[in-house]
């Protein structure tokens, strides 16, 4: 049975990176983020409580995990449990995240759509899954959801 892996995240080629050392998937990796279930307030909503309202909302797709890598190869896109941990502060600050080694789903490419939602404090995108389903999410590394939406037909974020 294949180790979860840990991978420091400084920029986001290194989670691609760390997804291709473990060899989980049979093709390279294109493209990848960490994403957690539910869009990331604006940062007035923030300060008026309402993000501690959507923290409460149960998840959109309950097969996925309320945090979770999405990874894209050429012939699929892979969803793993993950859990993020930041270490330090400030400038020294240090981004971890643990990925599980099985997939929790996969999809064909063509079935998968990641289009870039209003911004938020981080950066919200819509995942959209085999034309019907509609899961909001938001990044929880920067600068890896411009990739992922690239790879995945997404458009330049609203404004």
């Amino acid at each position: 049975m294949a180790e979860r892996i840990k991978p420091l995240i400084d920029r986001p080629d290194d989670l691609i990176r760390a997804l291709d050392d473990a060899g989980w998937l049979s093709e390279q990796v294109t493209a990848a983020a960490v994403l957690r279930q539910g869009h990331s307030p604006s940062m007035a909503s923030a300060m008026m409580g309402h993000g501690l309202v959507s923290l409460l909302k149960p998840r959109a797709a309950k097969e996925l995990p309320r945090t979770f890598v999405l990874a894209v190869t050429p012939g699929v896109v892979a969803a793993f449990k993950a859990r993020g941990v930041t270490h330090g502060e400030g400038s020294d600050e240090e981004y971890y995240v643990t990925v599980w080694p099985e997939p929790v789903a996969k999809w064909s490419p063509d079935t998968v759509r990641i289009e870039p939602a209003k911004k938020g404090i981080d950066a919200n995108a819509t995942l959209r899954l085999e034309g019907t389903r509609e899961i909001p999410v938001s990044e929880q590394v920067d600068g890896s959801l411009d990739r992922l939406a690239a790879e995945l037909g997404g458009g330049a974020p609203p404004s």
